[in-house]
């Protein structure tokens, strides 16, 4: 999500797949390291598509030649390498719909799942964090949001072995360092320029760029698009993702370029 570069997109011509995969091919070696959206008109799949159930599945990962190597390059970007995970895909934490059991399931499927536990009694939190804990033993992340006093359960979500916090809404400065301290890595959601230098002071890992479009909690009016390579320009290096609108292959896609 830190790389913005310049997408091409071109359908590949309705012959066999060797045929569509040399094409593939060419169009790599014309656009270099930029990500290629092409549409295999034999299975009526994007590239990108195919390259999610790769990675669960890579037994027919030499069938894709080339542009696989390319596509999983792409895919293991600086977000990956800081959350562990191996699909740059982070679910939203939307309270009241979300749970151990979403979360899990998307960080078993390779992203990183997100439980709301903003709201909840101490008690409730540690349950939650445990329940997603026997759920999956992949990296998923618990959310914060500073309208509300959350020292203590930062410290239940820390004492609880969550991997990684991400904090919303209002200033989190004062818990990024304990949140760091207790092994986490720390996530914070901007909705300007001027969020993100702030949270970039305070020494968070990973910035979250959400546009309007999101549900929930909305703090900005700037549209996704044109917010997330705002924030990539100010964010000195570390990771954006890109938040709000994005629920397809194509919104994933787009927030990668």
């Amino acid at each position: 999500f830190h790389q913005r570069q310049p997408v091409a997109r071109q359908s590949a011509p309705q012959h066999n797949n060797a045929i569509t995969f040399k094409g593939i091919n060419h169009l790599f070696s014309d656009c270099g390291d930029r990500m290629v959206l092409v549409q295999i008109k034999t299975s009526g799949q994007f590239i990108h598509n195919a390259l999610l159930q790769l990675r669960i599945d890579t037994s027919q990962a030499s069938f894709y030649t080339n542009h696989f190597t390319h596509l999983n390059k792409l895919m293991n970007t600086l977000l990956s390498e800081l959350l562990d995970i191996t699909i740059p895909v982070v679910q939203a934490p939307m309270g009241g719909a979300a749970g151990p059991r979403l979360a899990a399931a998307v960080s078993n499927a390779g992203g990183l799942g997100t439980l709301p536990v903003w709201t909840s009694d101490l008690e409730t939190t540690r349950a939650l964090v445990r329940e997603t804990r026997t759920l999956t033993d992949k990296p998923f992340a618990v959310n914060l949001n500073m309208e509300f006093p959350q020292e203590e359960r930062l410290e239940a979500c820390l004492e609880e072995g969550a991997p990684a916090v991400s904090f919303f809404w209002q200033d989190s400065s004062g818990l990024v360092d304990r949140a760091k301290a207790g092994g986490a890595t720390v996530m914070h959601t901007v909705a300007s320029t001027e969020d993100a230098r702030y949270a970039v002071d305070s020494g968070v890992d990973i910035l979250i760029a959400q546009g309007w479009e999101a549900g929930g909690h909305v703090r900005g009016s700037v549209a996704t698009m044109a917010l997330v390579p705002a924030v990539v320009d100010v964010a000195g290096g570390k990771p954006v993702i890109a938040a709000g609108g994005i629920s397809d292959g194509r919104g994933i896609a787009a927030g990668l370029c």
